[in-house]
């Protein structure tokens, strides 16, 4: 829509509850898709009590948030990954 001469655009709001609002814990998305840099992560996160869910790909990370009705409260999202890249995502 043009304003004044100006573009301007509507965003619309969707209001999604974080992981630690609905569990009380933070959650850590990994995504990632080399198995050590996903092990170093949880060995790192999960003692200082995190929750930590992994992805191997962008299109995997993707696909579970849209499955979920709540959003994790980081995301740790390498950027040259097959698939879908973390730049993609």
């Amino acid at each position: 829509a043009l304003e004044g001469g100006r573009r301007t655009s509507t965003v619309s709001q969707i209001s999604l509850h974080s992981h630690s609002d609905l569990h009380g814990e933070l959650e850590v998305l990994a995504v990632d898709d080399d198995p050590v840099n996903q092990m170093v992560m949880e060995a790192l996160l999960k003692p200082n009590g995190y929750k930590v869910t992994s992805a191997m790909d962008g299109q995997e990370a993707l696909d579970l948030l849209a499955s979920r009705q709540f959003l994790p409260d980081i995301i740790l999202l390498d950027c040259q990954m097959p698939i879908k890249s973390g730049f993609e995502v």
